[in-house]
């Protein structure tokens, strides 16, 4: 089959279509920002959306969202952290206005719950929560002010941050609407080739992901204008991220937080959610299932299920290939015999997690002590980890077996996507040269 080249993929600045983010669809505003409907029209509100975080003291709260899973209504703050300065007994409190002029404030305290994988950072991955005096509001706020209370200096510091649903009594039938299934991607950088980006997206397509939810933290300009232009068409979600402080004071660019994000936005519209890197992909391996339809084949046997645990095997390029191909992955079916529970990859039913980690569920909620992880058996389904192989404490590198599930049930799907894709963005850009 035809394919189009890498080197020719070259956007000039005045190709760039710079309207973009200016005119999103409302239903690509909606994945990201799950807003509730008496909120759309409020200005001061999607000003406030706009900012990649709130501040208040060492305090960076990205995103919020009103979580009613137990009955009792609580708010849950995604938030950066200096750990240092917990010892220092921040006093925040989640204020909400009510009154006919919105000039008096129920006030709740706000508990702390520091993430799993901080590794000792300077700043941190941390779930703050307050409960929402619901009885005592006439409807559920857009939006909260949190204090910070210096009992030291005296000094009262606030901000004003924007509150995202994770259900209504819709729920369902706007998941549907929706699409079932997403992929979160942690925060984007260096030196990613537009075709690696384009191949990640055709592939994890056709191998039955709806949507892709990509944070963006430093990125080329021509990547950048290709993921704009993607998620004007519906395609992805783009989220920008933006760190509050140097990146070596934090764990791998924020990825514990930006994972935890992703799960909470995607809470209201997907029934799963599927976390990896640009780099791997989750692919089953039992020619009479689908990976939704394999997940959903296991859940119907245990209701208890609250994520689906893959693991993992790193696969190379075949020693016996011969030439280049655009589509490495074809040519990289090489791979351990091996793999590893370690570096497992997870696919979550959103609704029941409270935190998720990079391998595994950190918590499930509300039924944590019911709630299970299920490892799925590597004959059905495994991610597929194109890199240079690493031993961990539960995979060697030093037995490597042939596996051509991707070329021999997927090839013809993902090189279609692939090239149909390439096209319109060749017409689009007005992109010239060979392919």
């Amino acid at each position: 089959m035809h394919t189009t080249q890498d080197s020719n993929f070259n956007i000039r600045p005045d190709q760039v279509i710079r309207h973009m983010k200016s005119h999103r669809r409302p239903e690509q505003l909606r994945i990201g920002h799950p807003l509730f409907d008496n909120c759309m029209q409020n200005q001061d509100y999607e000003e406030l959306l706009l900012r990649p975080y709130h501040t208040i003291n060492s305090v960076y709260v990205y995103s919020a969202f009103f979580d009613n899973r137990t009955g009792i209504p609580h708010v849950r703050m995604i938030s950066m952290i200096n750990g240092r300065n917990m010892k220092q007994n921040l006093n925040l409190s989640c204020n909400f206005a009510y009154g006919s002029n919105k000039d008096q404030f129920f006030s709740e305290p706000v508990i702390f719950y520091e993430m799993c994988e901080n590794h000792h950072f300077t700043h941190g991955g941390w779930i703050l929560s307050c409960k929402i005096p619901i009885n005592e509001l006439e409807t559920i706020p857009c939006s909260f002010v949190i204090k910070d209370i210096d009992i030291s200096h005296g000094n009262h510091l606030s901000t004003m941050i924007p509150l995202l649903k994770t259900s209504s009594f819709r729920r369902e039938k706007e998941k549907e609407d929706n699409g079932k299934f997403g992929l979160c991607i942690p925060p984007l950088y260096g030196d990613i080739q537009p075709t690696q980006f384009l191949k990640f997206i055709s592939l994890t397509n056709a191998l039955g992901i709806d949507h892709l939810i990509f944070y963006v933290y430093n990125i080329s300009s021509n990547l950048n204008s290709i993921l704009e232009y993607l998620e004007d068409r519906s395609t992805i979600t783009i989220i920008p991220w933006v760190l509050p402080v140097e990146s070596n004071h934090v764990w791998y660019y924020g990825q514990s937080v930006a994972i935890n994000d992703c799960l909470y936005r995607g809470m209201f519209y997907f029934k799963y959610l599927a976390f990896s890197d640009l780099d791997e992909y989750i692919v089953s391996h039992n020619s009479g299932y689908s990976l939704r339809k394999l997940i959903e084949q296991k859940k119907s046997t245990d209701s208890r299920i609250a994520a689906f645990r893959f693991r993992t095997a790193f696969f190379i390029r075949n020693p016996e290939a011969k030439g280049n191909t655009t589509f490495d992955v074809l040519e990289h079916n090489y791979r351990t015999e091996g793999t590893s529970k370690i570096r497992s990859k997870l696919i979550v039913e959103p609704y029941k997690i409270f935190e998720v980690g990079i391998h595994h569920v950190s918590r499930a909620w509300p039924d944590s002590e019911n709630y299970t992880s299920y490892e799925i058996d590597s004959e059905d389904a495994i991610v597929h980890h194109y890199r240079t192989c690493t031993s961990t404490l539960d995979l060697a590198c030093t037995s490597f077996i042939t596996d051509s599930t991707i070329r021999d049930w997927h090839n013809f799907n993902f090189i279609t996507r692939y090239n149909s894709r390439m096209k319109e963005l060749k017409s689009v850009f007005n992109i010239t040269g060979d392919t």
